[in-house]
């Protein structure tokens, strides 16, 4: 059996949080009997600490920290000589990205086609007619035969719903045809910027769609709030359950910093949230720039903050996306796509240190590591002062894969 603690433990070592202001106040919470690891090299390990405004006020042996701390309303658990570490802290991660997968049909795992088709054909079974089948997890890599997939394969599966599967890196998207039909994507429909659309020999689209072609349909599946509220509350207790009390939320669209707000107001929010806006999204730098940070530095409470903007090199490698400098060994053709512009990097870059915030690459090819090396260079230069003034802002690259 596990047992997580959440809260201020968190965010720093226990020792380190004990707060001797409240020394002497009687404990929201106690917890004794246990293996409690600090993280301080002083008192590497302890039996008991008390918790008090969610603050951690002390830390000892069970008997002196239930002498101390035990008042009348203390809740106090016995950890029977369980473990407890302080909460883990995911560096990247998607939280939006998750509550789909929680809230949709989970593909994860699936090793062929005719696999993925059972579900689907289950779902569509307990579906009105037209109504959108979604999924995620997908990888063609998992196959015996490791080609992209047709919509041909989803159309024998469900003909009379569109279906919407994203693959497990969120950086492709396998449609049917009566998806295709919905979003418009003929074989006219020109490859959109920083994307691509699979097609066959006749020019015809496949079914698949790589990074930014993605954004093609996204608007026909965008959740309404009562079920982008349900992905948020199914996320949290997922990552609760496996101990992570803090998530830098990767690429966060406008819709999801206002719910974080508003559940950090609302005193929801069980985890602490640090949101990097989505670079992708159009006019969101507009937005924040335009009064939309109100709430979201992290003055008003510690567990939510904007504190950067994701920006985007290329795509990913088992999308057969990200920028190479030599082509794909499988694909002698394709090196790569670069989501972003190079020049236009380097003005987004440098707009989001100029408005005080971190920008974060995603850069996971060697060409698209070079590219985003070379545009944290020149932003750098064109903010005055930045480059020794605030570490906070020191842009970070996400991933880098490959690096040449």
């Amino acid at each position: 059996m596990r047992l997580w603690l959440c809260g201020a433990l968190a965010a720093c070592t226990l020792a380190a949080c004990v707060s001797t202001a409240l020394a002497q106040a009687p404990a929201d919470l106690i917890v004794m009997n246990g293996v409690i690891r600090t993280m301080d090299d002083d008192a590497p390990l302890v039996e008991a600490l008390a918790v008090a405004g969610g603050e951690v006020i002390g830390l000892g042996a069970t008997h002196d920290i239930t002498e101390r701390f035990r008042g009348e309303g203390t809740i106090v658990i016995d950890l029977e000589w369980r473990s407890v570490i302080p909460g883990l802290i995911d560096a990247h991660g998607h939280l939006g990205n998750l509550g789909e997968v929680l809230r949709t049909l989970d593909l994860a795992g699936t090793t062929s086609p005719a696999e993925i088709v059972a579900r689907v054909k289950a779902v569509a079974a307990e579906r009105p007619d037209g109504a959108w089948i979604v999924g995620r997890g997908w990888d063609q890599n998992d196959w015996s035969e490791k080609t992209f997939p047709l919509h041909e394969i989803l159309d024998a599966a469900a003909p009379r719903h569109p279906v919407y599967l994203r693959r497990v890196d969120g950086h492709a998207v396998w449609l049917n045809a009566r998806a295709l039909d919905l979003a418009g994507i003929t074989a006219s429909t020109p490859d959109p910027a920083g994307g691509k659309i699979l097609r066959d020999a006749a020019g015809n689209p496949t079914g698949v769609l790589i990074d930014d072609a993605e954004d093609l349909v996204e608007a026909l599946i965008e959740p309404d709030t009562a079920e982008r509220e349900a992905r948020l509350a199914a996320a949290q207790r997922h990552v609760g359950s496996l101990g992570l009390t803090g998530v830098h939320d990767m690429g966060a669209k406008r819709a999801e910093v206002e719910l974080y707000r508003e559940w950090a107001d609302q005193g929801r929010l069980d985890l602490r949230v640090v949101a990097y806006l989505d670079s992708d999204e159009a006019d969101l730098l507009a937005w924040w720039d335009a009064g939309g940070a109100a709430g979201m530095d992290g003055e008003a409470g510690d567990r939510f903050r904007v504190s950067g903007v994701k920006l985007y090199a290329d795509g990913a490698l088992g999308s057969r996306g990200a920028a190479l400098l030599e082509p794909y060994s499988d694909d002698p053709s394709n090196e790569g796509l670069l989501v972003t512009p190079p020049d236009t990097l380097t003005a987004l870059a440098a707009r989001v240190l100029a408005i005080g915030l971190q920008p974060a690459f995603h850069a996971i090819g060697d060409r698209g590591n070079r590219i985003a090396l070379d545009a944290i260079e020149r932003a750098l230069e064109t903010v005055a002062g930045l480059r020794d003034a605030d570490h906070s802002l020191a842009p970070r690259i996400e991933h880098a894969q490959v690096i040449a």
